[in-house]
């Protein structure tokens, strides 16, 4: 009992601590994307055992901030213009779905979470809390894989479009409030056609091929071929 109550615990909070260290040096720039991680000379550098970087780094990884290449390390998520474009196209099928899903099963405490949420989302960008509101997103989107009552494309999703989230966040802190306002709305519209039995399926494509016009500008300051 005294295992259990003691040492795993601290064992945790210093793995969230080192998590959140290593966040912050990657959202304050003095970590890039592209940078490789080495654990032994993080954890020197932060009087810590190699054990603790290592569980952080997974944490971080579940959260797209980095990523485990075999045989080469980790490094610090960098997505091109390609992966970009290569993520929606996987995620405009999967998340279509996942939607769709959602519209068989809906029940109105299930769309209430949904939109409590765009509320978060619709109170950040009125601050023009960029951080904030992309915690918001992310929480959505999760929340309507989960909410599909299929956990094998709720994983899918996760390990396709997280990174692409967490690549947002590292590269722009300089989106208007407007448009995070019609992000927002977007969202608001998906749910809209969930609960109306509109085509929710074709309304989350258009939502996301917004997005997409969106990052592209913004992390690449380019248009899409497709505009």
């Amino acid at each position: 009992m005294k295992a259990i109550n003691g040492a795993p615990l601290q064992r945790i909070v210093l793995k969230d601590r080192v998590s959140e260290l290593i966040k912050d040096a990657i959202l304050s720039g003095r970590l890039e994307p592209g940078d490789r991680i080495v654990e032994m000379k993080l954890a020197n550098g932060l009087g810590v055992g190699t054990t603790a970087v290592r569980e952080a780094l997974f944490e971080l990884e579940s959260q797209g901030f980095v990523t485990r290449l075999t045989n080469k390390g980790t490094f610090v998520t960098k997505l091109s213009p390609g992966d970009v474009e290569e993520i929606l196209r996987v995620r405009r099928e999967l998340e279509g779905l996942a939607v769709e899903l959602l519209q068989q099963r809906a029940e109105p405490q299930n769309l209430d979470k949904l939109d409590a949420i765009v509320a978060d989302l619709r109170a950040a960008a009125a601050e023009g809390n960029f951080q904030s509101f992309y915690r918001a997103d992310l929480e959505f989107h999760r929340t309507l894989w989960q909410l599909s009552g299929n956990r094998f494309l709720a994983k899918a999703l996760d390990i396709t479009v997280v990174p692409l989230f967490a690549f947002f966040i590292l590269k722009n802190s300089r989106e208007s409030s407007d448009h995070l306002q019609a992000s927002a709305q977007r969202h608001a519209e998906v749910i809209e056609a969930v609960r109306t039995g509109a085509d929710a399926r074709k309304c989350m494509e258009a939502a996301l091929e917004f997005f997409f016009e969106q990052e592209q500008e913004l992390l690449f300051e380019e248009k899409s071929a497709r505009a």
